[in-house]
């Protein structure tokens, strides 16, 4: 594939940004852009890109080419991240946009948790001699709380030998209420082998709802001896999801379910509103207008720091002080910095400095393709788009966003390039009307910004998906309301 000349790290990898396809050379209308973000609340949000099977074709490598082009690619000692993915639930939420699997054996388990361990050796052999140093390390699901201590032990030892941990890398594990209530012993063990951070999915708490969703039902009286046993096995990072913009959840049910989370006392409270996408509910999406979630936001942020959880406009991470910034170490350095990361796993994302990869197993919720790669000694992966700056500079913004801004040197020194110079309309766009501001060494959402952020974050895009987004735009306003495309 044809190569533009600029590097994105300063040292210079091997394979540096493709060439943008014609349909990113295009521009358009920062107006119109906005508008069709805020139409589309949905879609317009930190899951980019839109439609990626169109919007990124011109960009995936043939399978053939994907060994070749990783094992170029990873010239250089800059830090990294990690992200290992358990794909296994007791059911599947009608609400999950992720790679899961339910009714897996034991025997499945453990077959895949060795596939794991086979990939994570893999990538050492495509890393420099002197390791980059991991400075951010997520177990995540699915519902990782399944695997049993000996599966766990496997995963961490396999990936300590292969890769050199930061002395501050902070190891982050997920959990469930009902999972966390029952196994102080393997809560005990969790922290024995490193893990210093627990995050727990309450979600949300009216029994009613959560037989829609299709999620076990837990007592209020669960998640409170769940809280005490991660507290008993010496965690001092844990941190509640909840989640918001639901078509059958009342403003007073969100309230509710904020009131219950921070009456637990965890140090860290991160709200997440429906995106639909990929959902087996996602017909509901039109259901639920921006004037709702704008509501329920000025909810969450008044309630949570009435409490004393504290974040900037437009994160949806609180922290008590002395927690800041909430987020495990993966995703902080992941979201602020741009720091690339290899993702391990059924269906897991890795962005490196040109490319970002999807492994096998995501669309069918299937572990053989990806076990099957594994075993014949090749590389499990479904898709590997070598991206252009456009692109990559996008994906990098939208997911900033979950801190409300940009952090305007890593953006810099990630892509060689200011952010007002790549993105010069939005820049003055957001500016003018006050929807962003400079704040040091951000560009920052402001109060009034939080309130438009879809159309915000939709004019950061790059131009085939600007285009995407236009044209559904185009296609509601003609014929009403349908069902959201998939983003990823």
């Amino acid at each position: 594939m044809l190569v533009r000349g600029d590097s994105i790290h300063p040292d210079g990898p091997a394979i540096r940004p493709a060439v943008a396809s014609p349909a990113d050379e295009q521009r358009f209308d920062p107006a119109a852009v906005f508008r069709a973000g805020l139409a589309l609340h949905h879609l317009a949000n930190t899951a980019y890109p839109l439609a990626h099977q169109n919007t990124w074709r011109p960009y995936r490598l043939p399978n053939a080419a994907v060994g070749p082009f990783l094992n170029q690619t990873w010239q250089t000692n800059a830090e990294l991240c990690l992200y290992v993915h358990i794909p296994f639930c007791e059911s599947r939420c009608y609400y999950c946009e992720y790679t899961v699997v339910t009714n897996q054996t034991a025997l499945e388990q453990s077959d895949y948790v060795q596939g794991l361990v086979q990939e994570i050796r893999r990538y050492r052999s495509v890393l420099p001699s002197a390791q980059p140093p991991i400075v951010g390390f997520d177990i995540g699901g699915g519902t990782p709380a399944l695997l049993s201590q000996s599966e766990l032990d496997d995963i961490i030892a396999v990936v300590r030998q292969n890769f050199c941990l930061a002395d501050d890398c902070q190891i982050s594990m997920e959990t469930t209420p009902s999972l966390a209530a029952a196994a102080s012993a393997k809560l005990l063990h969790w922290k024995s082998v490193g893990i210093e951070r627990v995050s727990m999915g309450i979600q949300v708490t009216q029994p009613l709802l959560l037989a829609q969703l299709n999620r076990t039902r837990e007592s209020l009286d669960t998640h409170q001896k769940a809280m005490d046993q991660i507290r008993s096995a010496g965690f001092q990072a844990v941190n509640l999801d909840l989640m918001y913009g639901f078509a059958r959840q009342t403003l007073a049910d969100w309230q509710a379910t904020l009131q219950h989370g921070v009456a637990l006392e965890p140090d860290t409270i991160t709200v997440y509103q429906m995106r639909y996408k990929l959902s087996r509910i996602a017909r509901e999406a039109a259901e639920v207008g921006l004037d709702k979630i704008n509501a329920m936001q000025t909810i969450a942020h008044d309630l949570l720091t009435a409490y004393g959880y504290h974040a900037r406009i437009g994160k949806n991470t609180y922290a008590k002080p002395g927690h800041e910034p909430g987020t495990s170490s993966y995703l902080t350095h992941r979201v602020v910095e741009g720091v690339p990361y290899l993702g391990f796993g059924l269906g897991a994302q890795s962005f490196g400095p040109a490319y970002i990869a999807y492994n096998k197993g995501a669309a069918g919720k299937n572990l053989k393709p990806y076990l099957r790669s594994l075993q014949s000694n090749e590389w499990p992966v479904q898709d590997l788009y070598h991206l252009p700056l456009e692109q990559l500079q996008a994906k990098m913004i939208a997911v900033s966003f979950y801190f409300g801004a940009v952090h305007l040197p890593s953006f810099q020194r990630r892509f060689g390039v200011s952010l007002q110079n790549a993105y010069p309309a939005a820049w003055d766009f957001v500016l003018n009307h006050q929807y962003m501001v400079v704040d040091g060494e951000h560009l920052q959402l402001t109060n009034r910004g939080s309130q438009y952020y879809n159309g915000i974050i939709a004019l950061f895009y790059a131009p085939s998906v600007q285009a995407v987004l236009l044209e559904q735009a185009r296609h509601q306003k003609q014929s009403g309301p349908r069902d959201g495309m998939a983003a990823s």
